[in-house]
């Protein structure tokens, strides 16, 4: 018997083995495909607005560069439920110096570079309807975490943006030009300027200098764009207005959804500042 004779199974059994392998590579990269596929949607869904389909508040995050306090801040605020402080001294509407861009030099442009979250889509002056008022839903979160967050396409996978972010301390981070959309406010994103507002707690109530600076933001672009206090809305109100049902139940911003007065109250500061 010749030992060196191939057994007459032996190429069936080859050919076999390479159907197997094949199969095996075409399921691999068909899984590689549907992966692919489903980032590229979740990225796309989320230029309409990111959660839309979230139960949670709109922009609840974790922190980027510093962790938010476990607890939160301890606020003197002895203001009944149901209202907001209004400033203890005037606001005042005096134009400040400008910046190279014309801005008021209290507003600090850090610009996001993210494509996702800052697509460069032409928003004309003539276009915008409303100024737009959000809170953050991450209670302790600083203006310039949430501004991290939305430049960092890793973390946010939906593109989330604003054109201001308002913090704790007052400050003011302009993060969108206003002449460039957002990603904020569907379906009304080519037609609003959004603006972020940091909180302290759970509650989602404004302390007292994050509430003034955001008077003196407002009223500033009241005066860029000719408005008065009837074109500052809440996130809440654009489903409403733009007849979008999905996801009329969303409470942005949380506390003056609740506390009518409260947001009845921020118009009336707005007005006041107006000179109205």
């Amino acid at each position: 018997m010749n030992l060196y004779t191939k057994h007459p199974l032996s190429g069936r059994k080859k050919d076999q083995y390479a159907r197997w392998i094949l199969l095996a590579v075409v399921a691999l990269i068909a899984a590689i495909f549907i992966v692919f596929t489903a980032m590229m949607a979740r990225r796309l869904v989320g230029r309409h607005q990111a959660a839309a389909t979230d139960s949670t508040p709109q922009y609840t995050r974790p922190n980027v560069t510093t962790p938010a306090p476990t607890t939160p801040p301890p606020q003197t605020d002895t203001t009944p439920t149901g209202t907001t402080p209004a400033a203890t001294t005037p606001v005042t509407t005096t134009p400040a110096d400008t910046n190279e861009h014309g801005f008021p030099n209290w507003i600090d442009q850090l610009l996001l570079t993210n494509t996702d979250a800052r697509p460069g889509t032409p928003m004309p002056a003539m276009n915008v309807k409303y100024i737009v008022v959000h809170y953050t839903g991450n209670p302790g979160s600083k203006a310039i975490n949430n501004r991290n967050y939305f430049n960092n396409p890793a973390a946010n996978l939906y593109g989330s943006s604003s054109h201001f972010i308002v913090g704790l301390d007052g400050e003011i981070i302009q993060c969108i030009p206003t002449d460039e959309v957002a990603y904020a406010n569907y379906p009304m994103n080519d037609s609003t300027i959004s603006i972020e507002v940091c909180h302290p707690d759970a509650t989602g109530k404004y302390n007292e200098a994050t509430y003034r600076s955001l008077i003196r933001l407002i009223t500033w672009l009241c005066g860029e764009y000719h408005f008065d206090e009837t074109n500052v809305i809440r996130h809440y109100d654009v489903h409403r207005l733009s007849g979008y049902t999905h996801d009329q139940s969303k409470k942005c911003p949380l506390y003056y959804v609740e506390n009518e007065d409260a947001w009845q109250q921020l118009l009336s500061d707005v007005a006041t500042a107006l000179g109205k």
